[in-house]
Protein backbone atom coordinates (compact mmCIF):
# COMPACT_ATOMS: atom_id res chain seq x y z
CA UNK A 1 0.00 0.00 0.00
CA UNK A 2 1.65 3.66 -0.80
CA UNK A 3 2.37 5.92 1.82
CA UNK A 4 2.08 9.60 1.33
CA UNK A 5 5.38 11.14 1.02
CA UNK A 6 4.72 13.54 4.39
CA UNK A 7 3.81 10.56 6.31
CA UNK A 8 7.46 8.61 5.69
CA UNK A 9 8.89 12.44 5.89
CA UNK A 10 7.51 12.64 9.75
CA UNK A 11 7.98 8.57 10.05
CA UNK A 12 11.93 8.75 9.20
CA UNK A 13 13.62 7.19 12.00
CA UNK A 14 10.70 5.90 13.77
CA UNK A 15 10.37 1.98 14.48
CA UNK A 16 7.32 1.34 12.73
CA UNK A 17 8.22 3.22 9.58
CA UNK A 18 11.62 0.49 9.81
CA UNK A 19 9.86 -2.61 10.70
CA UNK A 20 6.88 -1.63 7.52
CA UNK A 21 10.00 -0.97 4.79
CA UNK A 22 11.65 -4.17 6.24
CA UNK A 23 8.80 -6.07 5.96
CA UNK A 24 7.63 -4.78 2.62
CA UNK A 25 11.40 -5.41 1.57
CA UNK A 26 11.70 -8.79 2.85
CA UNK A 27 8.54 -10.00 1.19
CA UNK A 28 9.62 -8.61 -2.06
CA UNK A 29 12.90 -10.31 -2.07
CA UNK A 30 11.25 -13.21 -0.98
CA UNK A 31 8.78 -13.08 -4.01
CA UNK A 32 11.33 -12.27 -6.65
CA UNK A 33 13.82 -15.32 -4.69
CA UNK A 34 10.40 -17.71 -5.64
CA UNK A 35 10.39 -16.63 -9.37
CA UNK A 36 13.69 -16.98 -10.22
CA UNK A 37 13.46 -20.49 -8.58
CA UNK A 38 10.45 -21.09 -10.05
CA UNK A 39 12.40 -20.00 -13.76
CA UNK A 40 15.29 -22.15 -13.27
CA UNK A 41 13.52 -25.25 -12.23
CA UNK A 42 10.06 -25.42 -14.29
CA UNK A 43 9.76 -26.00 -17.91
CA UNK A 44 8.35 -23.28 -19.98
CA UNK A 45 4.88 -25.10 -20.25
CA UNK A 46 4.46 -25.09 -17.13
CA UNK A 47 5.41 -21.98 -15.98
CA UNK A 48 2.87 -20.63 -18.76
CA UNK A 49 0.22 -22.68 -17.72
CA UNK A 50 0.71 -21.07 -13.70
CA UNK A 51 0.62 -17.56 -15.27
CA UNK A 52 -2.35 -18.57 -17.53
CA UNK A 53 -4.31 -19.69 -13.93
CA UNK A 54 -3.30 -16.81 -12.12
CA UNK A 55 -4.36 -13.95 -14.82
CA UNK A 56 -7.67 -16.40 -15.13
CA UNK A 57 -8.68 -15.90 -12.00
CA UNK A 58 -7.49 -12.33 -12.15
CA UNK A 59 -9.66 -11.79 -14.99
CA UNK A 60 -12.67 -13.32 -13.47
CA UNK A 61 -12.85 -16.09 -16.24
CA UNK A 62 -13.15 -13.01 -18.99
CA UNK A 63 -11.01 -14.26 -21.72
CA UNK A 64 -6.98 -12.74 -21.92
CA UNK A 65 -5.86 -9.99 -24.10
CA UNK A 66 -2.83 -11.00 -24.65
CA UNK A 67 -0.51 -11.83 -27.47
CA UNK A 68 2.67 -14.42 -27.01
CA UNK A 69 5.12 -11.88 -26.91
CA UNK A 70 3.41 -10.28 -24.10
CA UNK A 71 3.53 -13.99 -22.63
CA UNK A 72 7.14 -14.45 -23.74
CA UNK A 73 8.13 -11.05 -21.79
CA UNK A 74 6.46 -12.58 -18.52
CA UNK A 75 8.40 -15.68 -18.77
CA UNK A 76 11.70 -14.06 -19.82
CA UNK A 77 11.72 -16.47 -23.22
CA UNK A 78 11.37 -16.18 -26.32
CA UNK A 79 7.80 -16.15 -28.66
CA UNK A 80 9.42 -19.44 -30.48
CA UNK A 81 9.17 -20.59 -26.81
CA UNK A 82 5.77 -19.69 -25.55
CA UNK A 83 4.49 -21.36 -29.33
CA UNK A 84 5.89 -24.44 -28.63
CA UNK A 85 4.40 -23.94 -25.01
CA UNK A 86 1.37 -22.71 -26.23
CA UNK A 87 1.01 -25.28 -29.14
CA UNK A 88 1.13 -28.23 -26.08
CA UNK A 89 -1.72 -27.08 -23.83
CA UNK A 90 -3.74 -26.11 -26.96
CA UNK A 91 -2.98 -30.19 -27.87
CA UNK A 92 -4.15 -31.08 -24.47
CA UNK A 93 -7.65 -29.51 -24.61
CA UNK A 94 -6.78 -27.15 -22.00
CA UNK A 95 -6.77 -23.80 -23.87
CA UNK A 96 -7.41 -22.20 -26.92
CA UNK A 97 -5.26 -19.02 -28.49
CA UNK A 98 -6.48 -16.92 -30.93
CA UNK A 99 -4.82 -13.53 -32.45
CA UNK A 100 -3.65 -11.74 -28.96
CA UNK A 101 -6.63 -13.84 -27.55
CA UNK A 102 -6.41 -16.96 -24.98
CA UNK A 103 -9.01 -18.37 -23.50
CA UNK A 104 -9.21 -21.21 -20.39
CA UNK A 105 -11.15 -24.31 -21.45
CA UNK A 106 -9.70 -26.70 -18.70
CA UNK A 107 -9.15 -24.65 -15.10
CA UNK A 108 -8.14 -28.05 -13.37
CA UNK A 109 -6.64 -29.05 -16.08
CA UNK A 110 -4.53 -26.34 -16.54
CA UNK A 111 -3.89 -25.98 -12.69
CA UNK A 112 -2.53 -29.66 -12.70
CA UNK A 113 0.16 -28.97 -15.46
CA UNK A 114 1.14 -26.03 -13.87
CA UNK A 115 4.47 -26.13 -11.74
CA UNK A 116 1.69 -24.72 -8.82
CA UNK A 117 4.42 -21.67 -7.42
CA UNK A 118 2.61 -19.26 -5.47
CA UNK A 119 -0.23 -21.23 -5.95
CA UNK A 120 -1.33 -20.78 -1.56
CA UNK A 121 -3.05 -24.44 -2.21
CA UNK A 122 -0.18 -26.74 -3.66
CA UNK A 123 2.62 -27.57 -1.44
CA UNK A 124 5.03 -26.69 -3.73
CA UNK A 125 4.58 -23.37 -3.26
CA UNK A 126 6.22 -23.67 0.16
CA UNK A 127 9.37 -26.09 -1.45
CA UNK A 128 10.89 -23.77 -3.94
CA UNK A 129 11.65 -21.17 -1.56
CA UNK A 130 10.53 -21.28 2.61
CA UNK A 131 8.72 -18.65 3.80
CA UNK A 132 11.11 -16.44 5.87
CA UNK A 133 10.44 -13.40 8.87
CA UNK A 134 11.07 -10.25 8.34
CA UNK A 135 14.61 -8.80 9.48
CA UNK A 136 13.86 -6.48 12.29
CA UNK A 137 15.81 -3.25 11.58
CA UNK A 138 17.12 -4.19 15.48
CA UNK A 139 18.61 -7.53 14.25
CA UNK A 140 20.26 -6.11 10.96
CA UNK A 141 23.19 -5.75 13.35
CA UNK A 142 24.52 -8.99 15.50
CA UNK A 143 25.78 -8.04 18.92
CA UNK A 144 29.36 -9.22 17.70
CA UNK A 145 29.69 -6.45 14.95
CA UNK A 146 28.59 -4.09 17.74
CA UNK A 147 30.95 -5.18 20.52
CA UNK A 148 33.49 -5.01 17.23
CA UNK A 149 33.06 -1.30 16.82
CA UNK A 150 33.34 -0.61 20.50
CA UNK A 151 36.49 -2.53 21.07
CA UNK A 152 38.31 -0.54 18.33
Amino acid sequence: MPLPADCVVDGLGRDWLNRLVARQSSRRLSGLAAEAACNASHLVQERLAKWLVRLHCGANGAPLRLTQADFGAMLGVQRTSVNAAAGRLQSLGLVRFGRGKVQILDLAGLRAVSCGCGDSRTPSATMVVAPQRPAEPASWFSNDARQRDTAA
